[in-house]
């Protein structure tokens, strides 16, 4: 069968990138609704004019906004995350609703570009991946052509670990940072990879210097701005950079769009390679998604905030034969991770799932959860099934859900359900080194 489209979108505060990757492409094409200029973000917002019922989006809708009158909805993403609602001409819109007409509109960007095959996988990716924003994207993938099961969701971290390691090997073969300076504000990420192990194991360290004194505004309009943010910056990296051999820097974000880097660039340019631009994270999506259709060979096992650290089993017993049904297997994202299945037990007054550490979680120790099935009925051997329901809320914590199920006309279900939360004892590994 042949392959479909791989689409990374990255969703900024008030911006939307979107790449995508065709069969036999070797990098990723950022889309621009400004034909002729590398402008790749998407103002996240929707213009509807007086008595029409389709929606601008973009550009479009912020020019419509000036032009005419009609419905400007600004900061989709905010009044997503905030569960908003929007009262516009007597009719009440919830902003995920709006959100997923964005959505696709994008898809519809995507077609008029070219990319019309079916698409294998979609990558989300934004700074702060958490628990509340996969479960908004969750919703709102499912408006997209795309199986559910190969949606996937990255923080900026892990973007930047698979658009670092996408790339030649002597681009990472040793230390590798970015810079991203965005509204004000810098962190710095560090790609770390243990080439002892095999695989080899990667995350990304971080350093958050919050909000700095000077955005693009201030450093466009100062010269002293510009003289001191470099005597800063130049600062920073030496301390960083000491006792180091770093190979490649990375410098994104519309802070470096004013021109005041001096004695700080021609330091980082130094005998390393220096990349600058704003579209690495979208790309690094596209990089992730190659990696989880299994059509490029990951680099490394890249465990993020995301992943599964341990294999989760429920040990059963199936035509006389002890085996095991698996809700997790370590690296998996948990949100893809669960399982609902059904099997004959053979009198047994609990079920045992099992917390097994991978050899890449060293501080993880093994685990059993036990959920005694209270009041169970009698009934011979073998003449009762249940069904087991495992899911997660996160990387570290579960729940599982056991139901009789009877065993056809003979032993009808007795309704009776059983149900426990766990928690997966989970220690911080120290990421950064140095």
């Amino acid at each position: 069968m042949e392959n479909g489209m791989i689409v990374g979108i990255d969703i900024g505060k008030y911006n939307i990138q979107v790449s995508c990757m065709a069969p036999g492409m070797e990098d990723a094409e950022t889309l621009t609704t400004q034909m002729g200029t590398e402008n790749y973000e998407i103002p996240m917002c929707l213009f509807q004019k007086p008595g029409q019922k389709g929606w601008l989006y973009g550009e479009k809708a912020r020019r419509q906004m000036h032009e005419s009158d009609g419905i400007f909805v600004d900061s989709l993403w905010n009044g997503v995350l905030n569960n908003s609602e929007l009262v516009l001409e007597d009719r009440t819109y919830a902003y995920q609703e709006l959100f997923q007409v964005f959505l696709e509109k994008i898809w519809n960007l995507i077609y008029q570009c070219g990319y019309t095959k079916p698409a294998d996988c979609v990558v989300f990716t934004t700074e702060d991946m958490n628990n509340e924003k996969i479960q908004v994207l969750r919703e709102a993938a499912k408006s997209l052509p795309v199986d559910q099961k190969q949606v996937f969701y990255i923080d900026y971290k892990e973007s930047f670990g698979m658009y670092a390691t996408g790339r030649k090997k002597e681009l990472w073969n040793h230390e590798v940072f970015l810079f991203y300076y965005q509204e004000r504000c810098l962190k710095v990420f560090q790609l770390l990879v243990d080439q002892k192990s095999l695989p080899f194991r990667m995350k990304v360290g971080e350093l958050d210097y919050g909000e700095l004194e000077f955005g693009r505004e201030e450093l466009e309009a100062s010269q002293q701005a510009r003289e001191e943010m470099d005597s800063r910056f130049l600062a920073t990296m030496e301390e960083l950079f000491a006792k180091k051999i770093v190979s490649v820097v990375y410098l994104i974000g519309d802070g470096f769009l004013a021109d005041w880097m001096q004695d700080s660039l021609r330091m980082v340019c130094r005998g390393r390679r220096v990349f600058q631009g704003n579209n690495l994270f979208t790309k690094g999506a596209c990089f992730a998604g190659e990696v989880y259709t299994n059509r490029k060979k990951a680099a490394g096992l890249y465990l993020s905030r995301q992943s599964m650290t341990c294999d989760v089993r429920i040990p059963v017993c199936s035509s006389g034969e002890e085996t095991c049904l698996y809700a997790a297997r370590a690296g998996q994202p948990w949100y893809q991770a669960g399982i609902s299945a059904e099997c004959l037990i053979e009198g047994e007054e609990e079920i045992t799932l099992e917390v097994v550490p991978s050899r890449y979680s060293e501080n993880q120790t093994e685990q059993k959860v036990k959920l005694e099935l209270v009041r169970f009925p009698k009934r011979p051997r073998r003449a009762s099934r249940i069904r087991i329901c495992v899911e997660f809320q996160n990387a570290g914590s579960g729940h599982m859900l056991v139901e009789d199920m009877g065993f056809g006309e003979f032993y009808p279900s007795s309704g009776l359900k059983w149900e426990k939360y766990f928690n997966m004892e989970i220690k911080e590994d120290p990421v950064w080194a140095g």
